[in-house]
């Protein structure tokens, strides 16, 4: 039986290194096994803890991006795909 790997978005990681995460959140990430997230995840939330830094929330994410399965790379295909659908949803 194989494993399904959760491409995880900056939402998602962002309620690890909350004070008071979403339970709901939480409660689903436990049945996770692996996850995954993009360099685009990697970049934001580096560009938050940059814009307003918290050095307890960088040492959580840190600790959190160590004990992914991966973090993905992102091609010029991806990357043209997914901003046309982010432009959608906010037209």
């Amino acid at each position: 039986m194989s494993t399904t790997i959760v491409l995880a978005d900056t939402d998602v990681i962002s309620e690890f290194v909350k004070k008071t995460a979403d339970a709901h959140v939480m409660q689903w990430l436990q049945s996770v096994e692996l996850m995954a997230i993009s360099t685009i995840t990697l970049e934001e939330a580096h560009c938050g803890l940059a814009w307003q830094p918290n050095t307890r929330k960088l040492a959580l994410f840190n600790a959190l991006v160590e004990q992914l399965h991966a973090v993905y790379p992102i091609t010029p295909t991806v990357a043209q795909r997914a901003g046309a659908m982010r432009g959608q949803f906010q037209a």
